[in-house]
């Protein structure tokens, strides 16, 4: 290697959710493309450990805490003992930083993160934070404080951070969601067939409890019709599959799974309609692939930032959002159903779903990590 050959070094943090940690992933590969070293700070035995070792992507685990806004006594000692766990994690940070020497730090954001961000600010090592939903979290406003510029997932006008600088750069996924055409491959691995619909039911990587139990109610009617992919979470997984044993020949038809890796991407290319949590990074995922979609928001997400987020895309005609408190098996079920029977209306919410697309959003995010280091 010549003498005077630069290598960039840059830092990824965040985690806690898939909306924390798969734009990282995403990240990763974009930075691959200039001469890099990455390290993830994440938390030590979190889902972002597994996910970063399993994309091979060097790792330091650290411990984190978090803050619970409910109160009663049990939230109010783990509070405490998550002080220490956050003054500990800060120690672990900085001695992380300072053994790597990065020339910047990409947030996204996640408890993990504040300590982080933290030994980063003590360390003057430039820092960006990146939001992708329209509410921003607890973490990343802390976070913004010690930021040099703030990325966003949705246009700067839906946030107020006063005197700091903010670029819409919109979410960073991989670019494999923006490769719609499916394939057969796709079909095989799921052993369905082609010349029928699709439904894919996901709850993202913790899955969804409510939306899994409509399914199951309505499973055996729903298959007269579709082909359904469920990605279902590990709580519920093994009720379902045990629903699935007792379909007789109709089982074929029902693909389900506690999560999916790269194969999550081949499950909505094939998919007609999707049911879904309304996280920015699905949306985003979703908008990618073109996917006309029933939204479902988790209704105890922090700040309500999926209703938010969801609220956005219904507005723009881009998706059916249903509340989840009001969700009944049959409400879902006849949705389905008269979706399935509306092509138009898939389509038009197809074509909405454009105006979200932004497959240029990992490059923005680069060029702008570049600019902070030369500034």
């Amino acid at each position: 290697m010549p003498a005077n050959f630069y290598k960039y070094k840059f830092v990824l943090t965040g985690g806690g959710t898939g909306g924390h940690i798969m734009p990282l992933i995403a990240m990763n590969n974009y930075l691959q493309e200039y001469p890099v070293d990455i390290l993830y700070i994440g938390e030590a035995g979190g889902r972002e450990d597994k996910i970063a070792h399993d994309n091979k992507i060097a790792f330091r685990g650290i411990l984190a805490g978090k803050f619970r806004r409910y109160v009663d006594v049990e939230a109010l000692l783990d509070n405490f003992v998550d002080i220490f766990k956050i003054v500990i994690g800060f120690f672990q940070a900085i001695y992380y930083l300072n053994s790597f020497g990065p020339n910047a730090i990409l947030s996204k954001g996640g408890y993990v993160s504040l300590p982080v961000v933290l030994a980063a600010a003590l360390l003057k090592i430039p820092i960006m934070v990146h939001e992708s939903d329209i509410e921003m979290g607890m973490t990343n406003k802390m976070a913004s404080r010690f930021a040099m510029c703030i990325a966003t997932g949705f246009p700067v006008e839906n946030y107020k951070i006063p005197d700091k600088e903010l670029v819409y750069t919109g979410i960073p996924i991989e670019r494999e969601f923006f490769d719609i055409s499916p394939r057969t491959e796709d079909f095989d691995f799921f052993g369905f067939d082609k010349r029928k619909p699709v439904l894919l039911v996901t709850g993202g990587i913790q899955g969804a409890h409510a939306i899994n139990m409509a399914i199951k109610e309505k499973l055996s009617e729903l298959l007269d019709h579709w082909q359904i992919i469920h990605l279902c979470g590990e709580k519920d997984f093994d009720e379902l599959t045990k629903m699935r044993s007792k379909l007789e020949e109709k089982k074929e038809k029902y693909a389900i799974f506690a999560s999916l890796g790269n194969e999550r991407i081949s499950g909505m290319r094939i998919a007609d309609l999707v049911i879904s949590r309304a996280s920015a990074t699905t949306l985003a995922e979703l908008s990618g692939m073109g996917k006309a979609t029933i939204l479902i928001p988790l209704p105890t997400a922090a700040a309500d930032h999926q209703n938010k987020n969801a609220e956005v895309f219904e507005t723009a005609g881009a998706a059916l959002v249903l509340n989840e408190k009001e969700l009944t098996p049959q409400g879902l079920y006849d949705t389905i159903e008269s979706l399935g029977e509306d092509r138009s209306r898939l389509m038009s919410m197809v074509n909405a779903l454009r105006q979200f697309s932004k497959p240029e959003a990992g490059k923005l995010v680069v060029e702008k990590l570049l600019q902070l280091i030369h500034e």
